[in-house]
């Protein structure tokens, strides 16, 4: 009962903001875009989106669950260790996500900062797999259609693929990237799995598109008489590098006749590796202590 309820109530509050969000687009070649990533409208231009699904940047470019770890990042580095700013951070979060509709990603991702938070503050010692297992698990409370089942567990199973990637790995973007990679593969095979080309595609334009692109893209909307030429012609300049970008990528393998459940699966031993490594590691942390 709570699953068909939420999903509606949600809606009703998230709606209104959404719709208010989508009304300020200003008049630009590039309006649908600004639409698309900060208030999570869809991305319609079948020229674009071939583009970004051919280098594997379309998750960049469309409102996801990685545009709220951004906005974390930067308010965080903003506001600093101010006694106030992880409630403006919360708050900042929280609003981002209903003016994009609040679907399953962000749901989780949104859990995932909650659960982290409440984590560190009462010293509840969840690990983070933990943490990704209960923010995934409470957002299944707001899927109410198959598109949301398999956007809610591609963002669950990207979850696990970067903390399964590992800490040590981040230093080195390359090789972090090549195996976040390779963990999805399986869980794309229903769809259709980018070309290993896409992964040099990411290191090189993705931080661009993410650190760039979308503030610019807030500032279009909320502020466009102002700033809106110069966005526009950062945007053109950045298409037309995603295009050269598609026109040098070799077409990915073609979607598979496998079950559209087998995400679920795959999902499902992911998890049991993630704890399998960390208690492995608490393990041997236990016996260098002793």
């Amino acid at each position: 009962m709570l699953q068909g309820v939420l999903p509606a109530l949600l809606a009703e509050f998230s709606t209104p903001i959404q719709s208010y969000c989508i009304s300020l687009s200003p008049q630009s070649t590039h309006a649908e875009v600004y639409r698309a990533l900060v208030c999570g409208d869809r991305l319609t231009s079948p020229i674009l989106r071939e583009s970004l699904r051919q280098t594997s940047l379309l998750h960049l470019i469309v409102a996801s669950g990685t545009h709220l770890i951004v906005i974390e990042a930067l308010l965080r580095r903003a506001l600093g260790k101010r006694r106030w700013s992880a409630a403006s951070v919360g708050i900042c979060l929280g609003l981002y996500a209903l003016m994009t509709g609040l679907g399953p990603p962000f749901v989780r991702v949104l859990l995932a900062w909650l659960l982290k938070a409440l984590n560190d503050r009462f010293r509840l010692c969840w690990s983070r797999t933990q943490i990704l297992m209960m923010s995934g698990t409470f957002s299944l409370l707001v899927c109410s259609t198959r598109w949301d089942l398999l956007s809610l567990s591609l963002s669950w199973i990207a979850g696990f693929a970067v903390e399964l990637a590992g800490d040590r790995h981040q230093k080195d973007p390359l090789k972090f990237h090549a195996l976040v990679y390779a963990f999805m593969i399986p869980a794309l095979l229903p769809l259709t799995v980018p070309h290993p080309v896409s992964i040099v595609w990411n290191l090189l334009l993705g931080p661009v598109l993410t650190l760039a692109l979308f503030p610019l893209a807030g500032l279009a909307i909320f502020v466009p008489t102002v700033m809106l030429f110069p966005i526009d012609f950062v945007f053109s300049l950045a298409f037309a590098l995603i295009d050269s970008a598609a026109g040098l990528t070799p077409q990915g393998l073609n979607k598979s006749s496998l079950n559209p459940g087998w995400p679920w699966i795959y999902l499902a031993g992911l998890m049991l590796t993630s704890f399998w490594f960390e208690s492995r590691t608490l393990k041997r942390e236990l016996e260098e202590t002793t």
